[in-house]
């Protein structure tokens, strides 16, 4: 994201947003299926939840670093089926992921945030 300055610096914007340009650097097909929902950073990395069974993590340009596909779970975990992923937060100072699946079982789930892999 690049921020373009329209005023001087040692001006206030009194009300005014300055003009923010936002530029994709790297587009990976993986994130433009199902419908996005959460989008979460935490240290240097994005987090996206998808809810076409996937979470996906990015680096900021983009590139994937892993992604976790949870379609499997209809016969792996029948009893969180459906699983809609909608949300997904970090608990510090672990390594480890909350998915919020909000439209499907209505569970929170774990996920090693290295890996991607299931925490059971």
């Amino acid at each position: 994201i690049t921020k373009s300055s329209s005023s001087s610096t040692s001006s206030t914007h009194r009300g005014r947003r300055p003009h923010i340009q936002a530029q994709l650097i790297h587009h990976d097909p993986l994130l433009s299926q199902g419908v996005p929902h959460g989008l979460h950073y935490h240290e240097g990395y994005l987090y996206h939840a998808n809810n076409q069974q996937r979470v996906t993590k990015t680096t900021l340009q983009g590139r994937v670093i892993w992604s976790t596909d949870f379609s499997s779970w209809q016969h792996e975990y029948p009893h969180f089926w459906p699983i809609l992923p909608t949300d997904v937060v970090s608990v510090p100072p672990t390594d480890r992921l909350l998915v919020a699946d909000g439209y499907g079982s209505h569970y929170l789930h774990a996920l090693n945030a290295t890996t991607g892999d299931y925490i059971p």
